[in-house]
């Protein structure tokens, strides 16, 4: 079907919506002309179905229509190039097509509306994000990294060492960041039908990148040296460590360089899986992309293992009949710090289980006592400056 008549074929009023919010000005404001462009059109078309065929009412009216329609889809484009960061996101976002109506919530942010005949799980995005999304059944919600943990809630008898060399923080945050990506790798893409799976895929890194861009918006620019060059640059996954602790100088810049640097990491692959294999189909650069997440991953939870080992050597903690896990962001606010776990001590993980002492290397959340959020709230805590020294409680 030809995108003018997609378009003139959209329907409206159906009883289901999904909305997501635009923060972007240039984006909401070419959804928006979009939106009034088809609107106009199809008023016009309500008129042209009451007219008489042939006449020069009718080919002007029919004129209009195809002239708003093209303005339309011009507009559209638009919005997808500056929405949209990869080419995977790109057509997934284009599958989808464009919202029936733009609209300002009660926040005062214009948020996008596609309406749907069929219902949707009742849910909300993380304030502030504009998510790319194919269609319905490939839309899902991203786990958010970096939560806040009370270290107090902590079961007796965890010890707690604080991570002050910028590397092992550096690692601490790409390991959290992937292991959340693996998780819903795991849930929402591995077993879903290849076409599906790629458009997640597609729309997971959108999250993160996006997430990264609001995030490091509201991070002082002393906190950053040099970041936008070392962002211009490939990062190989076992140089993002050195990468991070050079360029971010506070734990809140850490977090939003790992979130960019594994993004940018997970988009370049999908970009080169397409490249590398033009003729092949979803399933082939699922694969392929899917490989290089699964063996970086692997390099950075093997790097935080022996970061986590070095420092309980340090600090003179035995590491036999013990786990370690890394809390990115602690209550009360400073510094990330490592959780020595005994043996047969049960903690809850973001993920909701129980976990039990032995192998506890998943991030902790649900002993947090603050919500999860990816904009930090501006205490001083988040500011901390990692240093030298090392310091057990």
């Amino acid at each position: 079907m030809s995108r003018s008549n997609r378009l003139r074929s959209k329907q409206a009023n159906q009883p289901f919506e999904m909305r997501l919010p635009v923060p972007n000005p240039a984006e909401s404001y070419a959804l928006a002309l979009t939106a009034a462009h088809l609107a106009h059109a199809v008023k016009l078309g309500e008129i042209l179905t009451a007219c008489d065929a042939g006449s020069d009412l009718t080919r002007r009216l029919s004129g209009e229509i195809d002239a708003l329609l093209t303005a339309a889809d011009e507009q559209w484009k638009v919005f997808l190039s500056r929405a949209c960061v990869t080419t995977a996101e790109y057509d997934a976002m284009d599958a989808m097509g464009p919202p029936n109506t733009i609209a300002i919530d009660d926040n005062g942010l214009p948020v996008a509306i596609w309406e749907s005949a069929a219902p949707r799980e009742p849910s909300e995005w993380p304030p502030g994000l504009t998510l790319a999304v194919a269609s319905h059944e490939t839309t899902f919600i991203p786990t958010v990294p970096f939560r806040q943990v009370n270290v107090a809630s902590l079961p007796a008898g965890v010890h707690t060492i604080r991570i002050t060399d910028p590397r092992h923080a550096a690692m601490s945050a790409l390991d959290e960041v992937f292991r959340v990506m693996g998780h819903d790798l795991d849930t929402h893409v591995r077993d879903a039908a290849s076409s599906i799976a790629w458009r997640r895929l597609a729309h997971l890194v959108g999250f993160y990148r996006k997430a990264a861009k609001l995030s490091g918006d509201a991070i002082c620019e002393d906190e950053f040296r040099e970041w936008e060059q070392r962002t211009r640059e490939i990062t190989p996954v076992d140089q993002m460590a050195r990468v991070i602790a050079e360029g971010a100088l506070t734990c809140r810049a850490q977090h939003v360089a790992a979130l960019q640097l594994v993004a940018r990491l997970v988009g370049r692959a999908m970009d080169e899986s397409q490249a590398a294999a033009l003729d092949a189909d979803e399933a082939e650069w699922l694969a392929s992309t899917l490989a290089v997440v699964d063996e970086s991953r692997t390099v950075v939870a093997t790097a935080m293992h022996g970061y986590n080992l070095a420092l309980m050597a340090f600090a003179g903690v035995s590491a036999q009949g013990t786990s370690a896990m890394a809390i990115t962001r602690p209550v009360p606010h400073g510094l990330p710090v490592l959780a020595i776990v005994p043996e047969g001590t049960s903690v809850a993980t973001i993920f909701g289980h129980g976990l039990p002492g032995k192998g506890a290397s998943e991030a902790l959340a649900n002993v947090a006592t603050c919500p999860p959020s990816l904009q930090h709230d501006g205490d001083a805590g988040d500011h901390a400056t990692l240093g030298p020294q090392t310091r057990s409680t």
